[in-house]
């Protein structure tokens, strides 16, 4: 969250053009990207909770180096690295705490956990964008301190209590996982089974518009030439409702998933793409707040509704693939470039067309990842042995 959407506003404030931006925001991911890649070797790690702890001590350091450096000359050039470290340790912070609770859990209990996981990762996100920036613009108000360097010092503390809460609390693991070697076959095996190529190249092209859209919403709403939110406005906005109506999208999709299938609350879903990229363009072309808010938290509500979907497929596909672990791994890698490689466009298809320009080439991009995923769900991959025959006597029950 740091990393991907408060770093953009940071760098906008700075002076940073939204191309440059949203560049290097992007590129600021790939650690999540190449996550297979080292995950194997910190599984091997004999103490889990040990070296949970350095790496949890290094992003206190890092976001304390930013709270020092955030009103300096020099923050620019600095940040740069600074920020790739941040994504590099948290995207370890998350295999080896994925594998220290997992480790000690049965099966009932890392459905659970999964659960739980999920559910605070959109509350971290909910305090980050809503509660730390909404506090650091109000104690910049009240003292001579700039907000971005409190909020760095804010976060800078909420780190450290986290990290004294999990040296106390979170259990020891002293045994190392063994699945690292199988991990990487897995993931070898799946690349050459052809069946497997285009569910993989669903799930990077369904990102398309949505990848762009979110990189640039923020960025849109405080930008002078867009509307020109303040600070206190754009946590209330983007970071608490807007929060709260994409965290809810997100959970209705799950519960629809369970009463549909997962191939049927997808193909509905998705049809909902046009409608919700239509309120981020309609969004551009009012001036009063009350429909600003509207179409901004129905577009995120929809956006929460397509990425609940969109994550249920990708444990289905997860699932029943031979290698459930590193299919799901390999998923989530895909997901990231996505979110990298169309993220990282946003900034110039912006800076060429401006913002109503951005959000219409949105909203007409938005027929491509619909029409793919009706083929996509064409194929009986998704579906129980009686559906898949049903489907291939009929294969327009499914789109």
């Amino acid at each position: 969250m740091v990393v991907a959407t408060m770093a953009a506003l940071c760098y906008q404030h700075y002076g940073l053009g939204n191309a440059t931006a949203t560049l290097l925001t992007s590129l600021f991911m790939l650690p999540w990207c190449i996550k297979p890649v080292f995950a194997p070797i910190l599984e091997k790690q004999p103490n889990k909770k040990t070296s949970l702890l350095i790496i949890q001590g290094g992003l206190v350091s890092v976001v304390f180096l930013l709270a020092l450096t955030t009103n300096s000359s020099f923050f620019l050039p600095l940040s740069i690295p600074a920020f790739l470290v941040l994504a590099l340790l948290s995207s370890m912070n998350d295999i080896l705490s994925d594998g220290l609770y997992l480790s000690h859990l049965s099966e009932r209990e890392q459905k659970r956990y999964v659960g739980l996981r999920s559910g605070f990762y959109q509350l971290g996100r909910l305090t980050v964008k809503g509660g730390l920036l909404t506090l650091a613009v109000f104690l910049a108000s009240r003292t001579t301190y700039p907000v971005w360097p409190l909020f760095f010092s804010l976060l800078t503390l909420l780190l450290v209590v986290f990290v004294l809460f999990h040296a106390l609390f979170i259990p020891n693991a002293h045994k190392p996982s063994p699945v690292p070697q199988e991990n990487y076959l897995g993931i070898q095996a799946l690349f050459l089974q052809k069946k497997w190529h285009s569910p993989l190249f669903f799930i990077f092209i369904y990102n398309l518009t949505d990848a762009q859209i979110q990189k640039m919403l923020p960025l849109y709403l405080v930008d002078p030439q867009g509307m020109g939110l303040s600070l206190p406005q754009f946590g209330a906005l983007y970071g608490v409702f807007g929060s709260l109506a994409l965290i809810s999208g997100i959970s209705f999709a799950g519960y629809l998933s369970g009463r549909l299938g997962t191939a049927s609350c997808l193909k509905k879903l998705t049809f909902l793409m046009v409608p919700g990229h239509l309120c981020f363009f309609l969004m551009t072309q009012v001036h009063g707040y009350p429909l600003l808010w509207g179409f901004v938290l129905l577009g995120q509500l929809i956006a929460g509704l397509l990425n609940g979907a969109y994550m249920t497929y990708l444990l289905r596909i997860a699932n029943q693939s031979p290698y459930p672990m590193s299919m799901y791994t390999l998923c989530t890698s895909i997901m990231a470039l996505s979110y990298i490689v169309f993220g990282a466009l946003s900034g110039f298809i912006q800076h060429l067309l401006g913002y109503p320009g951005f959000f219409l080439a949105m909203l007409s991009a938005s027929s491509f990842p619909l029409l793919n995923t009706c083929k996509m769900l064409r194929q009986p991959l998704l579906m129980s042995p009686d559906q898949s025959a049903n489907a291939c006597d009929n294969p327009v029950n499914f789109c």
